[in-house]
């Protein structure tokens, strides 16, 4: 059985973090635990790699706009 990676977005604090979690996660950026629902999912991959480097060019693009 392989591992579905997923990059979310917490809603309370908009930090995005890779997660392989089926319900929920806890956020790194504010401690507040979350359900994994589909309008919090930005990304899904098997591979491990393409979810970092998903997540490393999403945060870039968030840094970029701020």
């Amino acid at each position: 059985m392989r591992r579905e990676y997923k990059i979310v977005s917490c809603p309370n604090c908009g930090h995005l973090q890779i997660t392989f979690a089926k319900l929920s996660f806890t956020c790194y950026g504010c401690g507040k635990k979350n359900y994994v629902s589909s309008k919090y999912v930005l990304y899904r991959s098997e591979n491990q790699e393409d979810a970092r480097a998903m997540l490393l060019s999403l945060k870039m693009k968030k840094a970029c706009k701020l």
